[in-house]
Protein backbone atom coordinates (compact mmCIF):
# COMPACT_ATOMS: atom_id res chain seq x y z
CA UNK A 1 0.00 0.00 0.00
CA UNK A 2 1.35 3.17 -0.82
CA UNK A 3 1.69 5.83 2.10
CA UNK A 4 -0.63 9.05 1.64
CA UNK A 5 1.56 11.85 2.06
CA UNK A 6 -1.87 14.15 2.87
CA UNK A 7 -4.13 12.59 5.81
CA UNK A 8 -7.59 12.26 5.26
CA UNK A 9 -8.81 14.23 7.99
CA UNK A 10 -8.46 18.28 6.80
CA UNK A 11 -10.75 20.88 7.33
CA UNK A 12 -12.13 23.09 4.57
CA UNK A 13 -13.14 26.78 5.13
CA UNK A 14 -13.80 29.54 3.21
CA UNK A 15 -13.50 33.48 4.08
CA UNK A 16 -12.65 36.99 3.58
CA UNK A 17 -9.92 38.59 4.25
CA UNK A 18 -9.73 42.36 4.83
CA UNK A 19 -6.16 44.35 4.49
CA UNK A 20 -6.14 48.18 5.63
CA UNK A 21 -2.64 49.88 4.87
CA UNK A 22 -1.95 52.91 7.74
CA UNK A 23 -2.91 54.92 4.24
CA UNK A 24 -6.57 53.68 5.13
CA UNK A 25 -6.16 52.15 1.71
CA UNK A 26 -8.86 48.77 1.54
CA UNK A 27 -8.51 45.85 -0.04
CA UNK A 28 -11.03 42.87 0.29
CA UNK A 29 -9.81 39.36 -0.97
CA UNK A 30 -11.73 35.50 -0.83
CA UNK A 31 -9.75 33.11 0.32
CA UNK A 32 -9.91 29.49 0.68
CA UNK A 33 -8.02 27.74 3.68
CA UNK A 34 -7.37 23.94 4.29
CA UNK A 35 -5.58 22.89 7.94
CA UNK A 36 -4.23 19.94 8.21
CA UNK A 37 -3.02 18.54 11.46
CA UNK A 38 0.83 19.74 10.29
CA UNK A 39 0.31 22.22 7.59
CA UNK A 40 -2.35 24.86 6.34
CA UNK A 41 -2.96 25.74 2.74
CA UNK A 42 -4.29 29.09 2.38
CA UNK A 43 -5.63 30.41 -1.10
CA UNK A 44 -6.21 34.15 -1.54
CA UNK A 45 -7.79 35.32 -4.64
CA UNK A 46 -9.47 38.96 -5.62
CA UNK A 47 -13.09 38.61 -7.73
CA UNK A 48 -12.73 39.03 -11.57
CA UNK A 49 -8.47 38.58 -11.21
CA UNK A 50 -8.14 35.11 -9.45
CA UNK A 51 -5.18 34.28 -7.49
CA UNK A 52 -2.80 36.67 -5.69
CA UNK A 53 -1.24 34.59 -3.43
CA UNK A 54 -0.83 30.66 -2.39
CA UNK A 55 0.75 30.39 1.23
CA UNK A 56 1.53 26.95 2.69
CA UNK A 57 2.28 27.24 6.33
CA UNK A 58 4.20 23.91 8.17
CA UNK A 59 4.12 23.14 11.76
CA UNK A 60 7.70 24.55 13.12
CA UNK A 61 8.81 24.94 9.36
CA UNK A 62 9.99 27.93 6.71
CA UNK A 63 6.58 28.90 5.19
CA UNK A 64 6.02 28.81 0.96
CA UNK A 65 4.74 31.49 -0.62
CA UNK A 66 3.76 32.29 -4.39
CA UNK A 67 2.32 36.02 -4.43
CA UNK A 68 2.24 38.93 -6.44
CA UNK A 69 4.53 41.54 -6.59
CA UNK A 70 2.76 43.95 -4.22
CA UNK A 71 2.62 41.64 -1.46
CA UNK A 72 5.99 42.25 0.11
CA UNK A 73 5.20 43.49 3.45
CA UNK A 74 2.47 40.60 4.10
CA UNK A 75 5.98 38.27 3.04
CA UNK A 76 8.41 40.04 5.54
CA UNK A 77 5.32 39.70 8.05
CA UNK A 78 4.61 36.30 7.71
CA UNK A 79 8.31 35.10 7.63
CA UNK A 80 8.62 36.92 10.75
CA UNK A 81 5.92 34.42 12.12
CA UNK A 82 6.03 31.49 9.99
CA UNK A 83 7.43 29.28 12.57
CA UNK A 84 4.19 29.61 14.90
CA UNK A 85 1.55 30.61 12.05
CA UNK A 86 0.13 27.15 11.07
CA UNK A 87 -0.21 26.40 15.01
CA UNK A 88 -1.94 29.80 16.02
CA UNK A 89 -4.48 28.84 12.91
CA UNK A 90 -4.99 25.22 13.97
CA UNK A 91 -5.53 26.08 17.52
CA UNK A 92 -7.53 29.07 16.36
CA UNK A 93 -9.76 28.03 13.96
CA UNK A 94 -9.61 23.80 14.72
CA UNK A 95 -9.28 23.77 18.44
CA UNK A 96 -11.55 27.17 18.97
CA UNK A 97 -9.42 28.68 21.41
CA UNK A 98 -9.29 32.39 21.85
CA UNK A 99 -6.06 33.65 21.19
CA UNK A 100 -4.28 37.31 21.89
CA UNK A 101 -0.81 37.68 20.96
CA UNK A 102 1.15 40.58 21.44
CA UNK A 103 4.61 41.62 20.42
CA UNK A 104 6.44 44.81 20.27
CA UNK A 105 5.09 45.20 16.42
CA UNK A 106 2.89 43.00 16.07
CA UNK A 107 -0.83 41.62 17.65
CA UNK A 108 -2.70 38.72 16.54
CA UNK A 109 -5.88 37.78 18.12
CA UNK A 110 -8.10 34.96 17.73
CA UNK A 111 -11.91 33.95 18.66
CA UNK A 112 -14.71 32.21 17.55
CA UNK A 113 -18.58 32.95 17.46
CA UNK A 114 -21.58 31.36 15.96
CA UNK A 115 -19.64 28.89 13.54
CA UNK A 116 -17.33 31.90 12.58
CA UNK A 117 -13.79 32.04 13.35
CA UNK A 118 -12.98 35.53 13.04
CA UNK A 119 -8.77 36.40 13.44
CA UNK A 120 -7.28 40.28 13.77
CA UNK A 121 -3.92 40.69 13.28
CA UNK A 122 -2.09 44.12 13.26
CA UNK A 123 1.66 45.11 12.44
CA UNK A 124 3.78 48.28 11.46
CA UNK A 125 1.94 48.33 7.89
CA UNK A 126 -1.56 46.49 7.89
CA UNK A 127 -4.45 45.61 10.39
CA UNK A 128 -5.90 42.12 8.99
CA UNK A 129 -9.45 41.06 9.83
CA UNK A 130 -9.81 37.18 8.40
CA UNK A 131 -13.31 35.59 8.79
CA UNK A 132 -13.63 32.06 8.05
CA UNK A 133 -16.46 29.57 7.30
CA UNK A 134 -16.08 26.04 7.59
CA UNK A 135 -17.60 24.48 4.25
CA UNK A 136 -19.37 21.34 4.05
CA UNK A 137 -17.96 18.50 2.34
Amino acid sequence: ASSNPYPSSYNDFSGKILLKSLQNQQISYNSNIIIYENRSIIQITKPFIGNVMNIKLHRDKPIEVNSIKNAQNLKKLIKLYEKDAHTWLYDCVINKNRIKIYKEDFSFFCSEENGKSSIKINNNFYEITIILLKKDR
